[in-house]
């Protein structure tokens, strides 16, 4: 262990040869020593015998900077306010909880910069650009694995035809931009295949709430018999000609090109005409030739023919009117007429007809 002040003092020849020799000592020493030298210059070594330590003073020579192990090849662990960029600025930092911080200072998320933590978490803030880019080569497959206790629970990555898929075990979605769709997909790396028919949405308690959606629904098939494409509730305002009703309920229920009417009604007004009944005010009408259905009627305070059997309420669908038939013991038909209500009169009915 050797350290020298660096002045040669005025002596004799032999006192001036030692000195000499003990300053050699310091410098092939590298100014080992249990404590700091005495005198001190800018960018001078101190072999820190007491830590273990090679030091080197700093360019302002206020400070020592530690440089390495005086008995291991390997770089100790050091202190650091930051690394320039050989630039006019700090490029990467370590701060006191041992978190490494490039392009930024602050630990802060709003920062820009990556942040990455002793505890094991990393943060990426860049500012109106994308933040992080993954990009895998050759094949398609995994780009994510997504681990508890170093279990697989799911994986995120591309399939082919350049596809973005995410899932778990053998469960997964398929995000389809050429055919604009969401597809049922098995994310295994070993297997990455569609999965036709295999996953459901949802369970049965579990379950979502409501789906909107603007075209229909393929059940049990995928051809155009199979598609229900309208389901609607609402209500409708029976009326005739020749007479008036107060409504006490009428509602309808759409499914596909089935509709279903319900109605009750009571004559407020009639004018006793002999035209026959003919209900309007049908919600829906259908283009197709024919139409016809019929339903369920019961009338009270009718004047029904004396050989009416059966009454029947009847609709065609291509001009959206409905009828009451009357059916005689002699098997003839005909319409109710106006003339056979008067006020007071109460009309229920139920039919179901094809519409478009």
């Amino acid at each position: 262990m050797a350290q020298h002040d660096y002045d040669i003092a005025n002596a004799t020849g032999a006192a001036v040869r030692a000195d000499l020799n003990n300053m050699a000592d310091a410098m092939v020493s590298n100014n080992s020593g249990a404590t700091e030298p005495a005198s001190m210059f800018a960018y001078m070594w101190w072999a820190d015998t007491t830590t273990g330590l090679m030091k080197q003073r700093n360019g302002a020579n206020n400070a020592w900077l530690t440089r390495g192990s005086l008995t291991s090849s390997v770089v100790p662990a050091f202190e650091s306010t930051g690394i320039n960029d050989n630039a006019t600025s700090t490029a990467i930092t370590i701060d006191a909880n041992e978190n490494v911080l490039v392009g930024k200072t602050s630990s802060s998320l709003t920062t820009v910069g990556l942040q990455l933590n002793a505890s094991g978490a990393s943060y990426t803030t860049r500012s109106a650009a994308t933040p992080v880019y993954v990009n895998r080569t050759t094949s398609h497959g995994e780009m994510f694995s997504l681990r508890k206790d170093n279990e697989d629970v799911g994986t995120i990555g591309a399939a082919a035809g350049n596809r973005f898929y995410l899932g778990g075990g053998t469960t997964g979605f398929k995000f389809a931009n050429n055919i604009n769709a969401i597809l049922p997909y098995n994310p295994d790396p070993s297997t990455l295949a569609d999965r036709d028919a295999a996953i459901d949405l949802g369970h049965a308690s579990v379950r979502w709430k409501d789906a909107y959606l603007s075209g229909g629904v393929y059940l049990g098939g995928t051809g155009a018999a199979n598609k229900l494409d309208d389901y609607e509730e609402g209500t409708w305002t029976p009326a005739a000609s020749g007479c008036t009703f107060t409504v006490s309920r009428a509602y309808y229920v759409k499914i596909g090109a089935s509709l279903t009417l319900h109605f009750s009604v009571t004559v407020n007004t009639t004018t006793g005409t002999s035209a026959s009944l003919l209900i309007s005010g049908v919600p829906f009408v259908s283009s197709t030739a024919n139409a016809e259905s019929n339903g369920s009627f019961m009338g009270n305070n009718v004047d029904f023919d004396s050989n009416v059997v059966h009454a029947t309420l009847y609709g065609y669908s291509r001009d959206g009117t409905l009828a009451i038939y009357e059916t005689s013991d002699a098997a003839t038909w005909g319409s109710l007429r106006v003339n056979q209500l008067s006020v007071g009169s109460s009309l229920i009915g139920s039919i179901t007809l094809e519409v478009d």
